[in-house]
């Protein structure tokens, strides 16, 4: 009697499953994954219960010479964002940075910060009870936060 090898079955059916599994997204690709390191300066604005004021807010990119394109800027509980400026309006040819609210989120698209920092000003109504609070941001590499 003849003895069979099932050895490449076995690595022909193994291999067939992993590349299965990736083409279904089941198992995770190895890609490099990157973080951006920033910092936002909010500042230690002490401001009355209930009264809307100016914040000026520091976005620095910390991880140069990767480009922080945009930004998402989420208040604390209770706070309501009025408004918010850069010097340039958002606009399809605008290239240099723009601000602007949506919901009660600070979006800033077009940045392209490869090193240094941008300051915009955000018109914010405070909550009536006082206390220490933490804003919350997210930045992008890509221009309009996709």
């Amino acid at each position: 009697m003849f003895a069979t090898s099932h050895r490449p079955y076995r690595v022909t059916f193994l291999t067939t499953f992993i590349v299965c599994l990736l083409a279904a997204g089941i198992l995770p690709a190895h890609a490099a994954t990157t973080s951006k390191q920033f910092s936002l300066d909010v500042g230690n604005h002490a401001v009355g219960a209930g009264h809307t004021d100016d914040y000026t807010m520091t976005l620095t990119n910390e991880s140069a010479p990767q480009a922080l394109g945009s930004a998402e800027i989420t208040p604390p509980a209770g706070f309501t964002i009025v408004g918010s400026s850069l010097p340039n309006a958002c606009s399809p040819t605008n290239t240099t940075g723009c601000s602007s609210v949506s919901g009660n989120v600070i979006r800033l698209r077009t940045l392209n910060l490869t090193a240094g920092s941008v300051a915009f000003t955000v018109r914010v109504e405070a909550p009536c009870v006082a206390g220490s609070y933490s804003w919350a941001a997210a930045v992008k590499q890509s221009n309009d936060f996709n």
